[in-house]
């Protein structure tokens, strides 16, 4: 599949998708008459396999419409009855020549009747099959909403005005990264999107698996990027080393001979942003406008060694900008992603986006091969209410229009995920044709897969939508339902979006169906309010209720997790972030966070003097968070507290002497997220605050290479002693080791409740 846009699709396009050939009336088709059809299908007698399988699908579409049963001949005689013609015969031939010229390219399809017969003609790959989907499609109703939800009007009459339709995406590659369209090729197929693995060797993130540390670093450490003045061996690759560099193409070429027949190999940096600053690179850097230069040098002088492939790299955070003074080679594709773009207001009107429609526009200057890679989920809580539905179409549109070939839109690997079916055909349809009817697209999906409580289910999207425009808050990929506590999904929101949700169930009460896929669409709203109650657990709306200063667990909470756990089995939803926490995870670990409580002890809510300030960033959402007896969970974002390259030193003052028997304290461990354990923790005492002295030090006993996300508690118990203040220090690793994607940077520590009692 060609990423290089054709001109011609991009012109036909631009005057709509759509377009009517001719404006002349036309002798109506009569397809189907009193359940019966005088029509046949033909192909040529020397048909494609795609032109043969095409027929055979209209074949059996028609029969699923209509019951009847169309015969398939060829095109050796002269037509004497009314006929489909499906593809290349010698009649449509004929019949094409005396129309414009069209560049079908790929997957483009024209359908037109003449007379009494119905053409279907499409491009060189998978134009035919889309043809004949689209025809039953916006002629008979067809739906196909899933893999597995399908819409087939039954007719007894077919009688159809003259058909004139042509189409041409002008997005030619089109991936829509959602599992059912991944898993099931059919499904694929009808929502006409690519796969990112037929065509494709290697793809994104490959300089491990072309120079993997593992084998080569103990030998050439050269190879490998130099960070503050030591080469690491888990960052990035020495791109202006040419020893490494004929090692990579070496290496590639033995990848190249096991699947000769893909096209597009990825030579691409790894996902962390840790690039050579070695002399020499640094000096390539400078020379070209920064680290995309010797990218791009290093891309271009792989891809001659392999003039008949399309090679592939990155335009991603640190080298996202174009360079200067350097062009892709004509065989070079440019990967362009937009991670760090606010997912609130489109692209084409955000301020914040500003660098990024420059790069792209830059890029746009020295190629026409890019590849967009865009993100539409959020990838920290996969399940979490995410309103981004009213931006999917102005971005495709805005790439579409800087002439962008190809798109990568990355929903979620994992099954379900907030509308994801939704999503995923919304996606794919607009990839197709950017410029459609979008809230007519989304208003036919509700209707057809939710029945009656589509209604209700695109009020729900609109005032949730409404309410983050109001608040003018941004979006974020990487955040979560905490962040529009005061938002779009604070509490008086979310009564109302359970008023709608009411409304929705009751309206498809007796309809079982419809009722199970509202019931799974209310689950990201569940989500929500119990990560909101988990870190406001002793508000009004959290996890706890004070009862004569106990804090006592509302049970209504203990049955939403439990109804939260079941549904998502039930939707059979495998994770709820990108990477990790299953269901069964999710609930055992909140589950622990109702049992524990909140805990009263001698430090309860005390002051916290801290000799080195927690991140702005990671507060645990209040300076006393040491101390206020909530616990955390394996969500890092809130209620923890994150030290950056620093000891985590606490003293807390209990307001009098006080005999302490015991302190603990907690800290997460999440080593994608550059969080390790400290090295140690010492516990110390005082009377006065100013001389202390050490009860007990303890080192780690868990591995900091430990791939899950876990919480490991200290405790220290000792006979009793007289002290007012009690201190902790945690000691932190510093940097990253060697061993990390993030070698050299600095290293985090989470600490969340110091207990002292």
């Amino acid at each position: 599949m060609k990423l290089v846009p054709n001109i011609l699709h991009t012109l036909l396009i631009l005057t709509g998708v759509t377009m009517n050939l001719s404006a002349r009336d036309q002798d109506s088709l009569v397809l189907l008459n009193d359940g019966t059809s005088i029509y046949q299908i033909v192909i040529s007698r020397k048909a494609t396999q795609a032109e043969k399988e095409s027929a055979t699908m209209f074949q059996d579409l028609f029969m699923e419409a209509t019951g009847f049963k169309l015969p398939v001949s060829n095109d050796r005689k002269k037509l004497k009855q009314p006929s489909v013609l499906i593809g290349s015969t010698r009649f449509s031939s004929e019949f094409l020549n005396q129309l414009p010229l069209v560049d079908l390219g790929e997957d483009g399809f024209m359908i037109r009747s003449e007379g009494p017969h119905l053409f279907v003609y499409g491009g060189v790959e998978k134009g035919l099959l889309y043809g004949v989907q689209s025809f039953f499609e916006k002629y008979l109703g067809f739906r196909q909403y899933t893999s597995t939800v399908k819409i087939r009007p039954r007719r007894s009459e077919i009688i159809l005005p003259f058909v004139s339709v042509t189409e041409v995406p002008p997005i030619r590659f089109r991936v829509t990264y959602y599992s059912d369209i991944l898993e099931d090729e059919s499904f694929a197929d009808w929502l006409k999107a690519d796969s990112h693995t037929r065509d494709w060797g290697m793809w994104v993130h490959t300089f491990q698996r072309l120079i993997p540390s593992g084998r080569y670093f103990s030998d050439h450490p050269e190879f490998f990027a130099e960070n503050k003045g030591r080469r690491v061996p888990n960052s990035q690759l020495c791109l202006t080393n040419q020893h490494m560099r004929d090692t990579l193409i070496r290496n590639l070429q033995q990848e190249i001979s096991l699947r000769p027949e893909a096209h597009y190999w990825s030579v691409s940096q790894n996902d962390n942003i840790g690039f050579c600053t070695c002399p020499v690179c640094t000096s390539y850097d400078a020379k070209h406008g920064g680290p995309s230069g010797t990218v791009l040098n290093f891309t271009n002088q792989v891809a001659r060694a392999f003039p008949d492939k399309t090679i592939s790299t990155l335009a991603y955070q640190y080298s996202r900008a174009a360079p200067e003074g350097l062009r892709p080679e004509s065989n070079v594709n440019i990967m362009f992603c937009s991670i760090e773009c606010n997912r609130s207001k489109p692209i084409a009107i955000d301020p914040a986006s500003d660098s990024f429609r420059n790069d792209l526009e830059d890029w746009n200057k020295l190629t026409s091969n890019i590849l967009v890679w865009d993100y539409v989920i959020q990838f920290e809580n996969l399940v979490s209410p995410f309103p981004n539905l009213r931006i999917l179409q102005p971005n495709i549109q805005y790439f579409a229009n800087h002439g962008v070939s190809a798109m990568f839109q990355q929903g979620n690997r994992e099954e379900g995920g907030e509308f994801a079916e939704l999503r995923s055909y919304m996606i794919a349809k607009l990839l197709w044709n950017p410029w459609q009817d979008v809230d007519s697209l989304m208003q036919d999906f509700l209707d057809g897969y939710y029945g009656p409580a589509g209604m209700h289910l695109r009020s729900y999207i609109d005032v949730m939508h409404n309410a983050l425009e109001k608040s003018g808050k941004d979006l974020w990929i990487f955040g979560g339902p905490a962040d529009h506590r005061d938002g779009y999904l604070s509490w008086d929101m979310i009564d109302a979006y359970n008023q709608i949700f009411d409304l929705a169930e009751q309206s498809v009460q007796d309809q079982p169906v419809f009722l199970e896929r509202v019931q799974l669409a209310r689950l990201p709203l569940m989500y929500a309010q119990l990560e909101n109650a988990r870190i406001e657990a002793k508000s009004s709306r959290g996890l706890f209720d004070n009862e004569n200063g106990t804090w006592i667990l509302k049970p209504e909470k203990v049955d939403m997790l439990d109804d939260f756990y079941h549904r998502c089995l039930k939707s059979g939803i495998t994770r709820l972030k990108e990477w990790n926490l299953t269901p069964a995870e999710y609930y055992e670990e909140y589950r622990k966070l109702m049992k524990m409580g909140i805990v009263m002890h001698l430090g309860y809510e005390r002051e916290v003097g801290l000799t080195w300030p927690f991140s702005q960033k990671y507060s645990g959402d209040s300076k006393h968070a040491l101390t206020d007896g909530v616990r955390g969970s394996v969500d890092f974002h809130h209620v923890w507290q994150g030290f950056e390259g620093v000891d985590m030193e606490a003293i807390i003052d209990l307001g009098e002497i006080r005999d302490v028997k015991k302190v603990a304290v907690r800290f997460l461990q999440d080593i994608r997220q550059w969080i390790f354990l400290p090295t140690q923790v010492v516990v110390y005492g005082s009377a006065d605050g100013m001389q202390f002295e050490e009860i007990e030090t303890i080192q780690t006993r868990v591995s900091t290479r430990h791939p899950e996300v876990i919480i490991e508690p200290y405790t220290i118990i000792s006979k009793p002693k007289a002290f007012r203040y009690v201190k902790v220090r945690a000691k932190n690793m510093g940097t990253c080791p060697e061993w990390h994607m993030g070698s050299g940077g600095k290293a985090w520590i989470f600490a969340d409740e110091i207990i002292i009692e």
